[in-house]
């Protein structure tokens, strides 16, 4: 009995010696985040687990020699996709976006491809860069049409990505 005494009592000094200490602070912490409004709904990025391969939603490029940028998602429950590309990214100032698109599958074959209304005031604001990290940070907005006289509008987009 006494052996069982000692063999628990090292047992519990072990357990309360051994507690880890604090983590320290996560450095890439709400990265993955991305989100924004088309005509004031909300939409996310989804895509359908693959076994084998997993899926990506969401794929975002940038290329820091030539600030070249580009951010893609979809949803494979709502057949919509987005893109917008900007080949000189700027920090801290609006990029104007000219080159974005957007594409509903569930909409007729002629009606299915959004082109960037540069009418309106399309603008990609990188709101922080770390290249150590490799992680962009990000607010935007943009109007598209199609064929049909459709117009979407993209608002209170913002992202947090590793790149």
């Amino acid at each position: 009995m006494h052996r069982f005494i000692n063999i628990f009592a090292l047992l519990i000094t072990i357990l309360f010696t051994s507690c880890r200490k604090d983590e320290p602070s996560c450095e890439t912490c709400h990265t993955g985040t991305f989100r924004c409004k088309i005509n004031g709904v909300l939409w996310e990025p989804y895509c359908s687990p693959d076994p084998p391969f997993g899926c990506n939603a969401l794929n975002i490029q940038f290329y820091s020699d030539t600030k070249w940028f580009g951010l893609t998602g979809k949803n494979d429950k709502d057949g919509k996709s987005f893109s917008m590309y900007i080949p000189n990214l700027k920090f801290n100032e609006a990029n104007r976006l000219n080159d974005c698109g957007f594409s509903d599958y569930t909409r007729p074959a002629s009606c299915i491809s959004y082109d960037i209304d540069t009418s309106k005031n399309n603008e990609l604001v990188i709101i922080e860069y770390n290249k150590s990290k490799r992680i962009l940070k990000g607010n935007f907005h943009f109007s598209v049409g199609n064929s049909c006289g459709e117009s979407l509008h993209f608002t209170d987009g913002y992202f947090h990505l590793k790149y």
